[in-house]
């Protein structure tokens, strides 16, 4: 199974931060899983949808809270689903990038991002980052 992760700031019942930029991961997994009618489910640590592609399942995950606690939130979904981190990926704003530009890598640093620094502390470096430009 792999698990992608949507980053952003969004506090179970506070819709405030809803449409921020540095909710793009977010929004795009919401207009992945809208495009292949899946529906989103709510747990404990944030909403997780599910869909298969070609024979592999993948399991959506955004979390709920903040962004800087994004390591503390997603833990528990490996954990559970017993996924390693280089079965994870995790969609982030990335502010060094051009506006809509996409890039793909695995491993690094967190080049300050608060979201990614967090999951560092928690699992490590060893997964990958589809980044968007905001």
């Amino acid at each position: 199974m792999l698990l992608l992760a949507g980053l952003g700031n969004m506090p179970k019942r506070d819709q405030t931060y809803r449409r921020h930029r540095h909710n793009v991961g977010q929004l795009a997994l919401d207009g992945v899983i809208a495009r292949h009618r899946g529906h989103w489910r709510q747990n404990r640590y944030g909403a997780t949808a599910r869909l298969k592609v070609d024979d592999e399942i993948v399991c959506f995950f955004k979390p709920f809270g903040f962004m800087n606690e994004s390591g503390r939130m997603l833990l528990p979904m490996l954990t559970r689903h017993n996924i390693a981190p280089r079965q994870l990926c995790v969609w982030h704003d990335e502010i060094d990038l051009p506006l809509g530009d996409a890039r793909l890598k695995r491993g690094g640093g967190h080049n300050g991002h608060n979201g990614l620094r967090d999951i560092d502390a928690y699992i490590g470096r060893d997964y990958f980052r589809a980044r968007t430009g905001v």
